[in-house]
């Protein structure tokens, strides 16, 4: 699993993407049906994609060559059946179904993409901010505790630039419910276990909510965060 700003990087790539793809397919459309000759085909056969349909259509063009190509369509056609397509004069066999689902199906389905993927990147932002403002506050107004270093554990399930993470686990004692707490630190890119040289790790927790916390990590160099 990659890292977060791993994830954020491959989805601004991807966005970037499909915004290109959205601007050429827009561009071909529109130049398409500006040239394009309307006519009717004959459904030759047909075979199920994963959406829609590909139809093998045979028409005539406007100089009477015959004609046979593929065209997409949403809803099955039937065998033998007539239906509306739009053609390329230059370049016959580039054609479409006469219908504006179908043209700007392509189109729509990218904006889709597009709108999603702002939307998460917009929420891994808003929950990035939520959570920095959150363990501000933990800092500002928390409980200080201390808790017992129990281990530093590699975190295998994230990989960054061919790495894994490290996280401090420690524990915790709350005599007022006799249950025993677990903390962990944040993502560490470097081992810190040469730094630990005090059992005792100082932890923040939110006033309300012992699941809520911040775990101080000041004894540590900045160059393993």
């Amino acid at each position: 699993m990659a890292g977060k700003k791993q994830i954020k990087w491959m989805l601004w790539c991807f966005l970037l993407f499909l915004i290109v793809k959205f601007y050429a397919s827009v561009t071909y459309n529109v130049g398409f049906i500006e040239q394009a000759v309307v006519t009717d085909a004959h459904i030759v056969s047909i075979n199920k994609k994963t959406i829609g349909y590909t139809a093998n259509v045979s028409f005539l063009t406007l100089h009477a060559t015959p004609i046979e190509a593929k065209v997409f369509s949403l809803t099955k056609p039937l065998v033998g059946e007539l239906v509306s397509v739009k053609y390329n004069p230059i370049i016959p066999v580039l054609l479409e179904k006469n219908s504006f689902l179908e043209t700007w199906f392509d189109v729509f389905i990218t904006a889709v993409l597009i709108l999603s993927i702002i939307l998460l990147l917009y929420i891994i932002k808003i929950c990035s901010c939520w959570k920095r403002d959150r363990n501000k506050k933990i800092r500002q107004t928390g409980n200080h505790i201390y808790t017992k270093f129990k281990v530093v554990e590699a975190v295998l399930k994230v990989q960054k630039d061919g790495k894994h993470p490290y996280q401090i686990i420690s524990s915790w004692h709350n005599r007022k419910d006799n249950k025993e707490y677990f903390f962990k630190s944040e993502y560490l890119w470097s081992n810190p276990v040469d730094y630990i040289l005090d059992q005792t790790i100082v932890v923040l927790i939110d006033n309300k909510d012992v699941k809520k916390y911040v775990m101080d990590l000041s004894f540590l160099p900045e160059n393993i965060y």
